[in-house]
């Protein structure tokens, strides 16, 4: 999904222009996170902290790290994972950024709106879903390890 791997690009990257880059460059804005009003707002607090991306990172099929920090190295698994575990951890960590980097724009642009983490959740592991289950390949795999399956729902 190329703008989820875009956006997973750009955080990887520390790319995303998150409130404290707009403070470097002297704009005038709120420094706090949107998503959870505590912290102030940068890429490390938005996927290490944020109790916002922590509810989506708590229902993830894969455990993965809760230190961004150890993610941008590439260290984002916990354990020893499986090849085909990791390939659906990664997707679902693109998509879980691209969902809350969207969520923090609404709310940015529509104040007073948003959504719960349960219902960004949910679009979450749609979009997971409906990315495997369109990729041949994954129906194969899920044909020889049916216990995949249930990591999804």
């Amino acid at each position: 999904m190329p703008k989820c791997a875009f956006f997973f690009w750009l955080a990887i990257k520390n790319r995303l222009l998150t409130k404290d880059k707009m403070r470097l460059f002297e704009m005038q804005v709120d420094p706090r996170c949107v998503l959870c009003n505590g912290g102030l707002e940068s890429s490390h607090h938005l996927f290490s902290n944020c109790p916002f991306f922590a509810a989506l990172r708590a229902e993830s099929p894969v455990q993965f790290n809760a230190d961004w920090d150890l993610c941008r190295t590439g260290a984002f698994f916990i354990g020893n994972t499986s090849r085909i575990k990791k390939r659906i951890g990664g997707l679902f960590i693109a998509v879980a950024i691209y969902h809350t980097w969207k969520e923090r724009n609404f709310r940015i642009h529509n104040v007073g709106k948003h959504n719960s983490p349960s219902r960004v959740l949910l679009r979450v592991k749609e979009m997971v879903r409906e990315r495997l289950f369109s990729c041949n390949s994954f129906k194969r795999m899920a044909a020889n390890h049916p216990g995949i399956i249930p990591l999804l729902y």
